[in-house]
């Protein structure tokens, strides 16, 4: 008598995409912790814009009267740098979500759709404490999650569209973005104090510099006809925001009550929001209309990006 072969337990759906797809899979939860994280800070950030709590408390009042004048007030700053955040979380996270279950997904792509996660909740490390404060947790995923946004956002101009270095000199800027801005994070007392500005200008106009002279580099001399029509957008998009970035910064360590600080504060909410979002904007022009990474978009996949966008948007009004 034949005996019947003891049939395994197959694995259920579920289980099965999951072994296919465990870098979605493990995006996916990066995206529900991060967003978890920035729910909770976002509270507390848009109290210390409106608090004027960045501004020395002796300009606070003549800042409030100067924005008055224009028919503004601390209020319309906060929430207009909580709308620019929420539309840069959903362009990100569809960008990301695009990336990450591409058919012939690579570790570069799964890396930009990493660091476009976490420049959806990226923060200027030393406010980390006082928007988080006593949640240590969170403190924490928000220090990781700036560290992989900072750093990859600086980095992607060197490595851009294929995750390598070039030229390979570049590979010092990539340690330097990281280790960098970890220190930043985690350890500000490592770096040195009171660095003269003469040395942050050097550096700052080394890196436009190099960014500038590494992306012509291999449009011209690296890059295949194909590659050059598929990330003409975003080689365009990183050249335009890194500058960027800087010229943001710059404005925003200058505000104030005055005039020219006042021109400051609004020369930095219009200019940071479209720095950190055009290179993304520009992504999706790229795989949309030129199916960079080989990406094929159906129309099915814009059911995922409302759903994503009704989540974000839902997390955000909840809180």
């Amino acid at each position: 008598m034949a005996i019947p072969a003891v049939q395994r337990p197959s694995f259920s759906r579920f289980q099965t995409w999951l072994v296919h797809n465990w870098p979605a899979a493990l995006w996916i939860l990066a995206a529900i912790t991060i967003n978890i994280a920035g729910a909770k800070l976002a509270p507390e950030f848009i109290r210390q814009t409106i608090a004027l709590e960045d501004i020395p408390e002796h300009d606070r009042a003549e800042l409030r009267r100067a924005l008055s004048t224009l028919h503004l007030s601390p209020v319309h700053v906060a929430w207009f740098q909580a709308f620019t955040a929420l539309v840069g979380t959903i362009v990100n996270m569809a960008i990301g979500w695009l990336l990450v279950r591409q058919a012939t997904r690579t570790g570069f792509a799964c890396y930009l759709a990493f660091v476009l996660l976490a420049l959806t909740n990226a923060i200027y490390p030393p406010s980390i404490a006082q928007l988080l404060p006593d949640q240590p947790i969170a403190q924490t995923i928000i220090r990781l999650t700036t560290v992989i946004a900072i750093g990859g956002f600086f980095t992607l101009p060197f490595v851009f569209p294929d995750g390598r270095f070039v030229p390979r000199w570049t590979v010092l800027w990539g340690i330097y973005n990281h280790v960098g801005v970890f220190l930043f994070a985690f350890a500000p007392l490592l770096l040195p104090e009171g660095t003269p500005w003469i040395i942050e200008a050097v550096t700052t106009m080394l890196m436009i510099v190099s960014i500038v002279y590494a992306v012509v580099y291999r449009y011209r001399i690296v890059s295949t006809p194909e590659q050059r029509r598929q990330t003409r957008w975003v080689m365009f998009g990183l050249v335009i925001a890194v500058p960027g970035f800087f010229l943001g910064d710059a404005l925003m360590r200058n505000i104030s009550a005055s005039p020219l600080g006042v021109a400051c504060l609004l020369g930095f909410l219009l200019i940071m929001p479209v720095a950190f979002s055009l290179p993304p904007v520009t992504l999706g022009i790229a795989i949309l209309h030129h199916r960079l990474f080989d990406i094929d978009v159906i129309l099915s996949r814009t059911i995922v990006w409302l759903a994503m966008t009704i989540v974000v948007t839902g997390t955000y009004i909840g809180v």
